[in-house]
């Protein structure tokens, strides 16, 4: 399976306070890794090795 970052991102990363200050302190988004809102981000797609069979 492979997971792709939703464009635009929900809502609920816009507006996340944790995401805004690791972006203006240069830490990029670490903090995501353990965000409950995580599945919301990132969409499962099947991978193209199992489509092109």
């Amino acid at each position: 399976m492979e997971y792709v970052e939703r464009v635009p991102l929900p809502e609920v990363c816009l507006g996340c306070e944790d995401r805004a200050g690791c972006l203006a302190r240069g830490e990029g988004e670490w903090c995501c890794e353990e965000c409950e809102h995580l599945l919301e981000r990132f969409v499962c797609v099947e991978s193209r090795a199992e489509t092109d069979t």
